[in-house]
Formats: structure tokens, C-alpha cells, sequence
């Protein structure tokens, strides 16, 4: 089995003013996914899916434990062409169109002429954006925001694609159209590492499961959808303790 990401023991503290108080984002996450695998990852606000992504991206450094992505650093540059990611809030310059964005960002990833141009085409194709290759950013409705984001993290054709909460506020149409190019991206064989909040997306989606809560691992493994998961989480995450894990 080849490794697409893999952490170990990873942890990550921030400190805040002039006491430097303080606060755990991630707390011991420990976890390998295979290549070709979809795992989502569900937590409430501030349970760390954000910093664990940023992590493996290389966005940021850990305090504590090590990430690898194909067993490399992610500050290397091997490992860094291998990651397409798309923030939570994906932002571009308002004025640019959808094309010229693509390719912009395509020749800062090191694409030119017939690559540059096959890869902008394939991405805007593959995202349903053909039709508005001319529109400017400022003009786009926030399901093709969106999709311009999976576009630019798709451009360079990575291996590993994170995406924070691509479906994340859109209208039941804009969140049918995302479904159908993650279902395409993982036909393609891609390695999936998905942040959401919607339960039923992992359950569609993904082959394993990380469920954070204050920065810890209170589930990881493969899915188990049954009807009342949803219900267990909430539960005790009212209880304001340590939530169980579930095996």
C-alpha cells in the first residue's frame, strides 16, 4: 500500500499577547492515508480541521510530531507540486476572468505553452466553468467561486487534493455540480482529503473518517454511517467532556 499522507503524533500550539498564553489546536494527531483514498474529515468549529490541513499543506509548521507527504516534508518541493488545495474562503483578483486566472496561477506552478493550455482547458472543462471562461471573478455566483477554486487547485494535476469544506454554503444545484467533480476526481484516482460538516458528504464520499474534536482524534477509521452518529457526536460534545471513540 502506497502512502499518500501520513502524520505522527502532530500537534500544534499557538500563542497569543504578550504572556504568550497558550491554546492547543491540535493535539496527537496520528494517521496514514493510502494513495487513492477519500477521507473526510468532520469536527465542530475550532476542533483543528483547518490547521490539520494547513499542516500537511506546509501553510504552517508543527509544535509537535512530524507530517510526510509520500514520505517528504511537505517544505519540500517534491512534496509541494504533489498538493492542490482549496482554502475555505477561496479569494482572486476580482478583475482577472476565470481563464486568465487559471493560467496565471498555472504559470506561477510552472506550466507553459501546450501544458499551460491543456491544463487550463481540461480544468475549466472539468469543473463545468467552459462556458464562463470569460467572466471576471467579481461577476461569479458562489457555487462557480467554488468551482474555480477545486479549477485552481486541480491546474498543476497534484496527486493529493484538499479541500476545505468545498460544498460549504452553497445552493442545492451549485452543491449537486461540486458532488460531481469530486465523484469524477475520485474516479480519476486522485487521494481526497475532504473538510466538512456535513456527515452524509462523508458518508457518500469517503473511504475513512477523522472526526476532531478540541483538537483531538475521537474517530478514525472507516466510516460507520449507522442513522444516529450524528446524534452520538452532538451528544457528547454537549457534555462538554472527552467524547468517546468509537470503534
Amino acid at each position: 500500500m502506497k502512502v499518500a499522507i501520513s502524520t505522527s503524533r502532530l500537534g500544534k500550539t499557538f500563542y497569543h499577547g504578550w504572556g504568550n498564553s497558550a491554546s492547543f489546536s491540535l493535539d496527537g494527531i496520528s494517521l496514514e492515508i493510502p494513495a487513492g483514498e477519500t477521507t473526510g474529515i468532520f469536527g465542530g468549529n475550532g476542533s483543528g480541521k483547518t490547521t490539520l490541513v494547513k499542516l500537511i499543506c506546509g501553510l504552517i509548521r508543527p509544535t509537535a510530531g512530524s507530517v510526510l507527504i509520500f514520505g517528504k516534508a511537505p517544505a519540500q518541493a517534491v512534496a509541494r507540486d504533489a498538493i492542490g488545495f482549496l482554502p475555505e474562503k477561496p479569494d482572486f483578483p476580482p478583475y482577472l476572468t476565470v481563464e486568465k486566472t487559471l493560467r496565471f496561477l498555472g504559470q506561477m506552478s510552472g506550466l507553459r505553452a501546450s501544458r499551460l493550455n491543456d491544463r487550463v482547458g481540461y480544468c475549466m472543462e472539468a469543473v463545468d466553468l467552459g462556458q464562463q471562461s470569460g467572466k471576471r471573478v467579481q461577476t461569479l455566483s458562489k457555487g462557480s467561486l467554488q468551482r474555480l477554486g477545486i479549477a485552481q487547485a486541480l491546474v498543476h494535476d497534484p496527486q493529493i487534493l484538499l479541500l476545505d469544506e468545498p460544498t460549504d454554503g452553497l445552493d442545492p444545484l451549485a452543491r449537486h455540480r461540486v458532488k460531481g467533480v469530486l465523484q469524477n476526481l475520485k474516479a480519476e484516482g486522485k487521494t481526497l482529503l475532504l473538510c466538512s460538516h456535513y456527515l452524509s458528504e462523508m458518508e457518500e464520499f469517503c473511504g475513512n473518517a477523522l472526526i476532531l474534536h478540541e483538537g483531538k482524534t475521537v474517530y478514525w477509521g472507516k466510516p460507520a454511517f449507522e442513522p444516529d452518529l450524528e446524534k452520538w457526536f452532538l451528544r457528547n460534545l454537549k457534555k462538554g467532556g472527552e467524547v468517546e471513540t468509537r470503534d
